[in-house]
């Protein structure tokens, strides 16, 4: 956890942003 990458929720979608 706390890497350079995280995931953020938009409403029903699960991004990963790098």
């Amino acid at each position: 956890m706390g890497q350079h990458s995280h995931k953020e929720t938009v409403g029903d979608t699960v991004i990963d942003i790098n």
